[in-house]
């Protein structure tokens, strides 16, 4: 499962540096034109100042709430509703501490840093279920986090130091994935269903 990982989440991080300003364009822009506003009851930050929010790895987030504020405003651009929404902050806030941690923990906080960054993913696909992946925002999502040189060397510090992904939970999840989604999902029965009816 790690090498098949590697060759997707690298893949696409290889060309973050480059991918990041086309993908963020759009949404810098609009923020400039829409100004301050509440989604999903928060007032969304202000956009960052590219030189200061790439001095650290964890960049600029004025709100305190683990995204970085680019990535959050992107995030509240892309997002189709809530649900989609919550599964873009919590991948992008557990990649973002994969991100911040490094190399630098213990083999077992790093492991549970990994699963949390699995467990994203899954509710996204639950989420997104009956999506073509490149068709989904979350395709972008590696390359608006690990946006710049030290971002991605930091990924691979994390990448080649845990020995698999898997989930948090022991039992398996095939068909539960909602169960990792670390927010109430929205109109959940009405979800499941139409998900279902796509093969779910």
């Amino acid at each position: 499962m790690k090498k098949l990982i590697v060759l997707v989440v690298v893949g696409l991080i290889a060309s973050g540096c480059n991918d990041y300003e086309k993908i963020i364009s759009d949404a810098r822009e609009n923020k400039a034109n829409v100004g301050r506003q509440i989604i999903d009851g928060e007032e969304e930050p202000p956009f960052p100042d590219e030189s200061e929010n790439n001095k650290t790895l964890q960049g600029v987030d004025v709100n305190k709430n683990g995204i970085r504020d680019d990535v959050e405003i992107w995030i509240n651009f892309v997002g189709k509703d809530r649900n989609h929404r919550m599964a873009l902050r919590q991948e992008a806030k557990k990649k973002q501490l994969l991100m911040n941690v490094g190399g630098g923990l213990s083999t077992e906080r790093r492991d549970r840093v990994a699963r949390d960054v699995w467990d994203a993913y899954l509710c996204s696909t639950f989420i997104d279920w009956g999506v073509k992946y490149e068709n989904t925002p979350r395709f972008h999502i590696n390359s608006i986090v690990f946006n710049t040189n030290k971002r991605i060397e930091a990924y691979k510090n994390f990448h080649d130091r845990v020995l698999v992904y898997e989930s948090n939970k022991k039992d398996g999840v095939s068909g539960k994935e909602y169960m990792l989604c670390d927010f109430e999902i929205e109109n959940f029965e009405k979800t499941l269903l139409k998900n279902q009816s796509m093969g779910y």
